[in-house]
């Protein structure tokens, strides 16, 4: 009888410790990591026109030093759009070429990578050289001027890139300058912005030096798992997903460490929108908030992840004049006997664009509807998506992306966001909103006009 007392209680404490290593293993972070598969086939320069623009201004350069960054830029943009042609025509070559087994098409998928990889490094190289040549044209006096340049090229090609976090993405500088507010609210704030400017800008240079410092092993892991793809013997290929494991668990500190510095950036944003926040009237406060919300909120990769009726038809009426040609191309492009194309380049046509006071009242139009949409998502405290798992955090790294989560896998892309169910005090006050400001437009459209959004 003893004994078997004895055992049971043995069984119970082997029960009891090993569901508290299962409990400690979910509390666990862990990272995966992955090809880079966003941006899989480059066809645009990695700096902006309009960005290099900002650049120029930053410099303060004399005309003819303008004309001649522009010519830079100018061989610049046109060498690496070469480029991404012959890279693009090569992996369509490749991807639409017959294979005959698995293992060529294998190769064939990682000769596809390489190309995609000898352009990005090549274009690192040009960009590097861009900006090499043009700091070769300033005087003494516009080299003083270079470590600003520096600094706003962190903002503008990395703050965005490297976010884990949706304010971090926030750049108050850019938002504030695009309000229309008078000049002496604009001076009140630039002791604050400049402040903000200089923490904003060392939070980010250290971020990026620990996105640096992680993309090289993650680019390792990254070779590993396409070494997974071309092995057939699966003896071989489980002591490749082994030394995948290992390496990626060595990575779990660094990437914590990555999220702490991501967070530090968020808080920053977050603790200078506040203070800026206090020192505007009740009229720009409105416009602010809107501004900080759109970047937050803005899901580039699901359009109706806020719909609005109203908001439809608004950016549809904007976006007239910008339909029309390519309506016309999509006719010569399937033949004028299509059916579809045909009445839908017909119906465009019929259509008159916006007469420039019809533009103006448009956009005052727009203006109003955001800044009442804004504040009746506030009362009834909407979002249009929120993430499930806030313990699960995803990096963009140089040539890898990198997942920090918790549990026993990363939540995939389909699993990691949930629709908020509105209320129906919200549902209704959305349509009465709604209604209201599609009225409103239909007054200052005509009948014709009213024609192309008559579905709204």
């Amino acid at each position: 009888m003893t004994m078997r007392r004895t055992l049971i209680f043995s069984l119970a404490a082997l029960t009891t410790l090993l569901c508290a290593a299962a409990a400690r293993a979910a509390d666990d972070w862990h990272v995966e990591v992955e090809p880079d598969w966003r941006g899989y086939y480059r066809a645009t320069s990695p700096i902006a026109a309009r960005d290099f623009q900002r650049y120029l201004d930053a410099l303060a350069l004399r005309e003819d030093q303008i004309d001649m960054a522009n010519d830079l830029y100018l061989a610049f943009e046109n060498e690496i759009r070469d480029m991404s042609t012959l890279m693009r025509e090569q992996r369509s070559d490749l991807q639409s070429a017959f294979q005959p087994d698995e293992k060529k098409q294998r190769k064939a998928q990682q000769a596809r990578i390489k190309l995609t990889e000898r352009f990005d490094a090549r274009a690192k190289d040009l960009t590097q050289r861009l900006f090499a040549d043009l700091r070769l044209t300033l005087t003494t006096e516009q080299e003083q001027a270079w470590q600003d340049l520096e600094q706003l090229r962190r903002r503008r090609e990395t703050l965005t890139r490297f976010a884990a976090y949706p304010s971090e993405n926030i750049d108050l500088a850019v938002i504030i300058d695009g309000i229309d507010m008078p000049q002496e609210v604009r001076d009140s704030l630039q002791n604050t912005l400049d402040n903000y400017l200089v923490e904003l800008d060392n939070a980010v240079a250290m971020r990026n030096a620990k996105v640096e410092s992680l993309s090289g092993p993650a680019r390792e892991v990254v070779a590993l798992r396409r070494e997974t793809w071309s092995t057939e013997d699966q003896a071989d290929r489980n002591k490749l997903e082994r030394r995948i494991a290992s390496r990626q668990e060595k990575l779990v500190s660094d990437a914590e460490q990555l999220r702490d510095l991501c967070k530090r950036v968020k808080d920053i944003n977050d603790r200078y929108a506040q203070q800026i926040s206090l020192g505007l009237s009740a009229d720009l406060l409105p416009r602010f908030e809107r501004r900080i919300g759109q970047v937050i909120d803005k899901n580039d990769d699901d359009d109706w992840s806020d719909y609005n009726r109203a908001r439809w038809a608004i950016r549809s009426i904007e976006r007239l004049e910008y339909e029309k040609p390519i309506a016309e191309l999509e006719l010569r492009a399937y033949g004028e006997d299509h059916d579809y194309y045909q009445r839908q380049a017909d119906r465009l046509r019929a259509v008159p664009g916006l007469s420039e006071r019809q533009s103006q009242e448009v956009a005052t139009l727009k203006s109003e509807f955001e800044t009442e949409y804004e504040a009746l998502r506030k009362r009834h405290n909407q979002k249009a998506r929120r993430p499930k798992n806030p313990s699960q955090f995803e990096f963009q790294l140089d040539g890898a992306r990198l997942t920090l989560y918790q549990g026993d896998r990363p939540m995939r892309y389909w699993e990691r966001w949930e629709e908020q169910e509105p209320s129906e005090d919200f549902k209704r006050d959305d349509a009465d909103l709604s209604q209201r400001y599609i009225d409103r437009l239909r007054q200052i459209l005509t009948l014709e006009q009213r024609s192309y959004i008559a579905n709204h």
